[in-house]
C-alpha cells in the first residue's frame, strides 16, 4: 500500500482491490503523523491568486517571467518577443486571449517533448489533449490518450519534460508502483526534485 497527499491536501491511499478496509484504516492510522505533517506543509504554501490582466502584469512562460504589454495597433492576436503582447481590449477578453495563447504553446511544446521521448521509452500515446484541469498536471486515459494541463507550459522545460515522461510511463505501468518509478527514473533521474518544484510553485502558475 502507499499513501499520497495531493496538492490540495487530499489523502489518496493506493491499495490492492480486495484488501480489507480494516487493513487500509490501520495503514492510514500508522501514517497519521506523516499525513498531518505534509498537510501542514501544504497549508503554508501560497494560494493561487488570479492575476489582473493589466499592463505590466507578470506571467510565467517556460519558467521565465514575462510582462504583459498592450499594443494599440498593428496586431490582431498575441505576439511574443520576451513580452506577451496583445491588442488593447477589455480585461475579460484579454484573459481569454492569454489562455488561448497558452493552450496553443502548450500543444506545441508538449508535442515536441512526446516525439523526442517516443523511441527511447518505447511507447506512443494514442492521442493528446490540452485541458484546463485544476488538480492535475497530466493524466493517461485507459485507451492510451494523454491529457495535459495548459498551465504546464508556464513551468521550466525540464519540469514539462518530467510530466510528459510521467504520463508516458503510464502507458506501460498503470499504477504508481515500484516498477513505474524505476522506469520513470531511467529517463528523469531527478524526478523527486521536479515533483517538489511543482509543489512549491504551482500557486505561481495561474492567470
Amino acid at each position: 500500500m502507499a499513501v499520497e497527499i495531493k496538492a490540495d491536501g487530499a489523502v489518496v491511499v493506493r491499495a490492492p482491490r480486495r484488501i480489507l478496509s480494516a487493513l487500509i484504516a490501520d495503514f492510514v492510522k500508522r501514517h497519521a503523523d506523516w499525513i498531518a505533517l505534509k498537510q501542514a506543509e501544504i497549508a503554508k504554501r501560497p494560494r493561487a491568486e488570479p492575476k489582473s490582466c493589466v499592463e505590466g502584469e507578470e506571467f510565467l512562460f517556460l519558467g521565465q517571467t514575462c510582462r504583459l504589454h498592450f499594443v494599440d495597433a498593428g496586431i490582431s492576436k498575441i505576439d511574443f518577443d520576451g513580452r506577451i503582447q496583445l491588442p488593447r481590449t477589455k480585461e475579460s477578453q484579454a484573459r481569454e486571449l492569454i489562455e488561448d495563447w497558452y493552450r496553443v504553446q502548450a500543444w506545441k511544446v508538449i508535442t515536441k517533448n512526446i516525439e523526442r521521448r517516443v523511441s527511447e521509452m518505447g511507447c506512443r500515446p494514442s492521442g493528446l489533449r490540452i485541458t484546463g484541469a485544476r488538480q492535475r498536471w497530466g493524466s493517461c486515459g485507459i485507451r492510451g490518450a494523454l491529457n495535459f494541463n495548459w498551465r504546464l507550459v508556464m513551468a521550466p522545460p525540464d519540469i514539462i519534460d518530467y510530466i510528459v515522461v510521467h504520463e508516458m510511463a503510464h502507458l506501460k505501468f498503470r499504477g504508481h508502483g515500484r516498477d513505474f518509478w524505476h522506469f520513470l527514473g531511467q529517463f528523469v533521474p531527478r524526478y523527486k526534485e521536479m515533483r517538489q518544484w511543482l509543489r512549491d510553485n504551482s500557486a505561481r502558475m495561474a492567470i
